[in-house]
């Protein structure tokens, strides 16, 4: 008999949420129920995927059609068939590698265990293998204690960006690894929280992850940090990413027909369209990796851009590559360029690294803003000086 706690390590994630899916037992005392099709679909998935372990070389379809009820009950041939051929394609697009291999009169489907189940994890030299039976394939995947510290460090980072379904995942994570190796999770260091780190409605995440999957048109209530206004915004969402301690949704917005980008943290109300469906499809030139990449901090946001001008008095390497950002203003002499700034803040932050090489010039709210940055940065080391000379 294989150890409960060895075999429950090696389930792979869709075969977790599987086992997880089925009917629970119905408890005596209970009324009978009529099985829902959902109830049955799951119940012929799990005498699949039996009848295919235990098969080392494979079997026929006539084979699995003798193993599984479901196939057995059914009134033709066709039938069968076709729901053959659903259940297969379901069960890989889950992430069972059901193979295909073509005899010389017929074809033969098979689910080796070796590529089902997840490796024991292990710290230092990898020891025998264990279990016995199906289990004998099951390798292992050796860390040294240094790496199992940054995995548990970056684990543990996730956790503090502010959503929910990355949060429940990195936890998720955790306890797989910590399952393996014996090292109580209540026992790890907590990670320092991310400082400025917005944390994210669950529900929002939640239903923007879900029109993303179904390409759903979204409507939310949503407070413009700029103009202060509150109001209803319709958008066809491309997705999401992570930036200067933000979440943000690139989206194509339907009223002012661009590609916008809106900060999870000032959604409210979000809906998501019914029906099955898309109501869109992304453009096949979008990238979400290039576009928040090609959006420097000050771009972000959903706010009416600002025209700025900046000028650059160095020719040091980094003056010069971030006067590149802007665009030439030759009526303003060289060295001025043109930015268009939605958010203030980074963009003065922005300018203030670049250690004088560049001077704000418009309007005069970035003025006022550089010059408050600087006091507020001489007033900390001004502090510090004084701590240290007493």
């Amino acid at each position: 008999m294989t150890d409960s706690r060895t075999s429950r390590s090696r389930l792979s994630e869709s075969g977790r949420i599987l086992y997880l899916a089925m009917p629970i037992a119905r408890q005596k005392g209970d009324s009978p129920r009529r099985p829902s099709a959902t109830d049955a679909k799951l119940q012929r998935w799990i005498d699949l995927v039996a009848a295919l372990l235990s098969r080392h070389y494979g079997a026929t379809f006539e084979e699995l059609r003798e193993c599984v009820p479901a196939y057995r009950a059914a009134r033709s041939r066709a039938a069968v068939e076709r729901m053959f051929e659903r259940d297969k394609e379901e069960l890989r697009t889950l992430g069972f590698p059901i193979l295909q291999e073509n005899k010389v009169d017929e074809s033969v489907y098979v689910l080796r265990a070796r590529n089902l189940y997840l490796p024991r994890l292990v710290v230092g030299r990898s020891p025998a293998p264990i279990g016995r039976a199906g289990y004998r394939a099951i390798g292992t995947v050796s860390f040294e204690p240094d790496e199992i510290d940054v995995l548990f460090r970056a684990a543990l980072a996730v956790k503090t960006l502010g959503g929910p379904a990355l949060a429940a995942d990195a936890t998720s994570a955790l306890q797989k690894l910590t399952h393996d190796i014996d090292l109580p999770l209540e026992q790890l260091e907590p990670a320092t929280a991310l400082p400025g780190a917005e944390l994210v409605a669950a529900a929002v995440m939640r239903d923007l992850g879900s029109a993303l999957l179904r390409r759903k048109r979204v409507r939310f209530t949503y407070h413009s940090f700029s103009s202060g206004t509150v109001r209803k915004r319709e958008v066809e969402p491309y997705g999401l990413f992570f930036m200067q301690n933000h979440w943000y949704l690139a989206a194509y917005d339907t009223e002012a027909k661009a590609v916008r980008n809106f900060r999870l943290s000032r959604m409210a109300d979000v809906e998501v369209a019914r029906g099955a469906r898309p109501d869109y499809t992304v453009p096949s030139g979008f990238d979400l990796r290039r576009h928040a990449r090609s959006r420097e901090a000050w771009e972000l946001g959903e706010e009416q851009p600002q025209e700025m001008l900046v000028k650059f008095v160095a020719r040091s390497g980094a003056a010069r590559a971030a006067a590149q950002f802007g665009e030439p203003v030759p009526a303003r002499g060289a060295g001025v360029r043109r930015f268009y700034v939605r958010r203030l803040d980074p963009f003065v932050r922005w300018i203030l690294s670049l250690g004088g090489d560049a001077i704000p010039l418009e309007p005069s709210s970035l003025v006022a803003a550089y010059r408050a940055a600087i006091e507020r940065t001489l007033s900390i080391y001004d502090t510090t000086a004084r701590g240290i000379r007493r």
